[in-house]
């Protein structure tokens, strides 16, 4: 859960730094089309962080597998190489997903320290209040955010209550392409109505 935010800080990168620097101006004069510089970028920036979140949970699975190896385990461990394969790559989509919701906030934040805020409190500070209000709105508010939509789909079914996460894989993925495209969309949204 805290890898994720490693990618997010550099995703969010791609667009802040642009306007912290005043590039932006030049970016938005070359290419006039606001919406290709926003599509361009997360064309990049999708697929860098698929491959950055597969390489990061193949390090973390073979770490895993020589832990879980030493006698002080049992030393016996099979990791099914089928199974690990698809995980690594919904680690992948999650955090490639993840980082395109990133760009998508920091065009409308247009400043880092913003965007590393709005994002943290969408990925983990909410969700996780909304499950501390006890309150069955909150809690069924907090499962349909990315925090949970995301370990939906990469297999997890513990919302972190002792309850299990109310459904499949394919809903958690529908639900976190629902908020990449809402933020990809704010983005947008803000990129053409104001001024770089």
């Amino acid at each position: 859960m805290f890898v994720q935010f490693t990618l997010v800080a550099l995703a969010m990168l791609v667009i802040t730094s642009e306007y912290a620097s005043g590039g932006i101006r030049s970016t938005l004069q070359a290419t006039p089309i606001r919406g290709r510089v926003i599509a361009a970028k997360a064309l990049v920036v999708a697929p860098v962080m698929f491959a950055a979140g597969v390489l990061s949970g193949g390090v973390a699975a073979a770490v895993v597998y020589a832990a879980l190896s030493t006698d002080l385990f049992g030393g016996y461990v099979t990791l099914p190489p089928a199974e690990v394969a698809v995980d690594l790559l919904r680690v992948g989509v999650f955090l490639a997903l993840v980082s395109v919701t990133t760009l998508g906030v920091g065009t409308a934040v247009r400043s880092a320290a913003g965007t590393l805020t709005v994002v943290f409190m969408v990925l983990m500070g909410l969700p996780l209040m909304l499950l501390m209000t006890g309150s069955q709105v909150g809690v069924e508010v907090s499962l349909r955010m990315p925090l949970f939509a995301g370990l939906a789909f990469m297999g997890g079914t513990d919302d972190l209550t002792a309850g299990l996460i109310p459904y499949s894989a394919g809903e958690g993925l529908a639900w976190l392409l629902a908020w990449t495209a809402a933020a990809v969309a704010a983005g947008y949204a803000v990129l053409r109505r104001r001024d770089a």
